[in-house]
């Protein structure tokens, strides 16, 4: 479950904080679905 929690919290901030472009945020997403495999509440909520 920390996986999951630390790939919400890194989206978010990167989203807030850094305005990534959209590769970089894909980029990101993919890596945190790899390693947990379940659905993003982060997604879930845009």
């Amino acid at each position: 479950m920390m996986v999951i929690y630390q790939c919400i919290i890194a989206e978010f901030l990167l989203i807030i904080l850094l305005r990534p472009p959209t590769k970089l945020f894909n980029i990101l997403d993919i890596i945190c679905k790899i390693k947990s495999r379940t659905r993003h509440a982060s997604l879930a909520t845009n």
